[in-house]
């Protein structure tokens, strides 16, 4: 009896300490997809790539161009770029070679191709790998800019040869990356309006997650396309410059020739369909045509005509003397002898 009632308080006892514990654990969920939820969230977390501090040329972004005259001077012209912004350009030294693209006395962008300048941690000439000893490339950004909350997803292409990076003070980089080397070749500060007028990004209201629309750009003067021109015979002529090459002279000849072939077009418009065969006109002549798809932005004009392999081996072509540039709208001709 005595025996009987010690093994029932043991069991008593068993059960009013372990009971409370056992079903406590009976309703709690299985931990299996909570520790890959953590597990998931923690990876995020370590893949987000957090923007930058600002230790470079982004320091002169949104600031007024009379800090950056200050340290550099002042530019050696100042053009429209028919985007209600103003051009003023450095470009008495090659090696120097920038643009700031000012608007209300503002800097709203800056465009790079001297490999001789200290614009900070990313520098023309740096290899990919080199950027990554400094900071990840992101493939996806959030940003706010007038208010309202962006959303920006690179392409497959667009993260390989045109990556962003994004700084503290709201600021990105676009990096134009050599198809070949691998190696900058171009450094483009943009401001967060700037990135979506850009027209080459797809860029999402997340408050309505539609894409932004293109913008209207007005009618370009003769003077905004006289210096879009110019601009792209510079660009040109550094690349040649960066591989030893010839310098490509303007050619009265061939301007003449480029004319003749968009005025007989008669729309104002380069349409590729439209236009003759170069054995048509010189077999001498090499001619290249580059549709805009409603993009104006001269640097990112010249990256997407570098980002073609048959216009590279053109444009580095040592035999190459001469050359003529016609910019119609957002469509670029080159002719070259």
């Amino acid at each position: 009896m005595i025996k009987r009632v010690f093994v029932l308080s043991v069991l008593f006892l068993f059960s009013l300490y372990y009971l409370p514990i056992f079903v406590e654990q009976q309703e709690m969920p299985a931990t299996k997809g909570t520790n890959e939820e953590i597990q998931e969230k923690t990876m995020d977390m370590e893949d987000r790539v957090y923007p930058m501090p600002v230790s470079g040329y982004e320091h002169y972004m949104n600031e007024p161009v009379e800090q950056y005259m200050a340290r550099y001077g002042e530019p050696a012209r100042i053009a429209p770029s028919g985007l209600g912004t103003e051009w003023w350009t450095y470009d008495t030294d090659p090696e120097k070679y920038v643009q700031l693209e000012v608007k209300d006395n503002t800097i709203y962008s800056i465009f790079v191709l001297g490999n001789q300048i200290n614009t900070g941690p990313f520098r023309i000439g740096m290899s990919r790998e080199n950027v990554y000893d400094e900071t990840e490339l992101a493939k996806e950004f959030i940003f706010t800019e007038e208010g309202k909350e962006y959303y920006l997803s690179l392409s497959a292409q667009e993260w390989k040869w045109f990556p962003l990076i994004q700084f503290e003070n709201e600021t990105f980089l676009m990096i134009f990356i050599h198809p070949e080397n691998n190696e900058i070749y171009g450094l483009h500060y943009v401001s967060p309006q700037q990135l979506r007028d850009l027209n080459f990004y797809t860029v999402v209201n997340t408050e309505t997650e539609e894409a932004e629309p293109v913008i209207e750009v007005p009618v370009q003067s003769p003077a905004v396309l006289a210096e879009k021109e110019r601009q792209l015979y510079s660009y040109i002529e550094m690349s040649r410059l960066n591989k030893d090459l010839p310098s490509l002279e303007p050619s009265t000849e061939l301007n003449e020739l480029a004319e003749e072939m968009t005025e007989e077009l008669g729309k104002g418009e380069l349409t590729f369909e439209e236009m003759p065969p170069t054995d048509e006109i010189d077999q001498e002549v090499e001619s290249l045509y580059i549709s805009g798809d409603r993009i104006f932005d001269t640097p990112t004009q010249f990256g997407l005509l570098f980002s073609n392999k048959n216009n590279r081996k053109v444009l580095k072509e040592p035999s190459f003397q001469s050359i003529a540039l016609k910019v119609i709208d957002d469509d670029l001709l080159f002719l070259l002898k």
